[in-house]
């Protein structure tokens, strides 16, 4: 995320940013995002479905299809 967010970039991708990390620390990583990216499109690629109870917009990708 340091990273990226040196380059600046509109468009942000991030694939399974919380992977492998605790409740907490997935916490803080969302909150992180919310809050350094408030300006960016960020788009979360992620099998975690507990991410979807954040206040983002979901797009599912089932059979084929997006919705």
């Amino acid at each position: 995320m340091a990273m990226v967010s040196l380059s600046d970039p509109d468009i942000i991708l991030l694939d399974e940013p919380t992977a492998k990390l605790d409740d907490y620390n997935i916490s803080l990583t969302l909150e992180a995002i919310e809050r350094v990216w408030q300006n960016k499109l960020v788009l979360i690629v992620s099998h975690d479905k507990l991410l979807f109870s954040v206040p983002f917009t979901e797009l599912c990708l089932e059979g084929g299809k997006l919705r």
